[in-house]
């Protein structure tokens, strides 16, 4: 993760910042860095206007992104057409497996291409509602071991 030292202040950035170096995935890098490549950024505007103006700038300087709202002022931006239904056809296919094999695990809006594209699609207890209706299963929230507990209900462990 990449984080712009002129917001280094906001209590927002600092729990991020927290969260990635915990998790051994942060670095400290400069934007003219050869080794910096932004693929999926995380903005946080309580208005959609920045977000939409955003991506009018990348696109007219041939960086097609799009936004996914993440609530409370968070908006992920990602390449357009970019899913994670499409990494799944991806493994899918070098794996030669049947769509029915397939199995996905979602809480956010995010994951909803994911989990409209599986027959087995499973979302986890701390997803909201719209999420929860569009999927074949519901499992335990993360932190009561929901992804273990589904796959045993499931019978795939």
């Amino acid at each position: 993760m990449y984080f712009d030292p002129r917001y280094a202040r906001l209590q927002v950035v600092r729990q991020f910042r927290q969260f990635s170096d915990n998790a051994g995935i942060s670095r400290d890098i400069r934007e003219d860095d050869p080794g910096f490549r932004a693929v999926k950024m995380f903005c946080f505007s309580d208005t959609a206007e920045p977000i939409r103006t955003m991506l009018a700038a990348l696109k007219d300087a041939g960086y097609p992104y799009e936004a996914i709202d993440r609530g409370r002022g968070g908006w992920e931006i990602v390449p357009a057409g970019c899913t994670k239904a499409g990494g799944i056809e991806m493994i899918r296919e070098e794996l030669g497996l049947p769509l029915s094999a397939c199995y996905a695990f979602g809480d956010g809006p995010n994951d909803l291409a994911m989990l409209e594209h599986v027959p087995n699609s499973i979302a986890m207890g701390n997803a909201p509602e719209d999420i929860q209706r569009k999927c074949a299963f519901v499992a335990d929230r993360p932190e009561n071991d929901g992804i273990a507990k589904a796959l045993r209900s499931l019978k795939l462990i």
